[in-house]
């Protein structure tokens, strides 16, 4: 399925890291994109499974490369244990617990008319989560959502196998830091 992918942009001289090309591209753009995402990542009224659920999505709508290959860690483990990863592309028909099917068609809604999000899917989600959980929800979509241009430009580059996601005290992301 990636086979047709080639990176479609002249890249400046670098590191190749999607964010050196970025800050090559708009320095002040790329931090402040990067400071959202920090912002939204170290929020904590959702619970870790939700968050990285709601990521794993992100990745599967926008086919990410890097981030499908990423899993949430913390405190040394999995957020989510690999079969219920599995079951984000196609959740619908899935046993997943209706609190994260909520919680998936919001962020798939969000993700591509979120104008025309209506009553019925308002009303789940007030049904399973808070306010505070809704607010950082779409947050967290928002910051998983900043891959477009690299997906676009093919710059998603993955690592060679499913990597460990954590995040450090300012909310910037550590890759592969830890064994999964």
């Amino acid at each position: 399925m990636d086979d047709y992918r080639g990176v479609r942009l002249p890249l400046p001289h670098g590191e190749g890291r999607p964010a050196a090309i970025a800050a090559a591209y708009r320095p002040a753009l790329a931090v402040a994109l990067g400071e959202l995402h920090a912002a939204a990542v170290k929020l904590n009224r959702l619970d870790p499974e939700t968050t990285e659920i709601v990521r794993l999505r992100c990745a599967v709508w926008h086919n990410c490369r890097r981030c499908r290959s990423l899993r949430a860690v913390s405190d040394g483990e999995r957020v989510l244990d690999e079969a219920i990863a599995e079951k984000v592309s196609d959740y619908e028909s899935s046993d997943l617990s209706e609190r994260h099917k909520v919680a998936l068609r919001l962020a798939d809604a969000f993700m591509t008319i979120p104008g025309a999000i209506g009553e019925s899917l308002r009303r789940q989600v007030r049904e399973h989560f808070s306010e505070d959980e809704t607010v950082e929800m779409l947050l967290d979509i928002v910051a998983w959502t900043q891959q477009k241009p690299q997906v676009s430009l093919a710059l998603d580059i993955p690592p060679s196998e499913i990597s460990s996601l954590e995040f450090d005290d300012t909310g910037h992301h550590l890759i592969g830091r830890t064994a999964v």
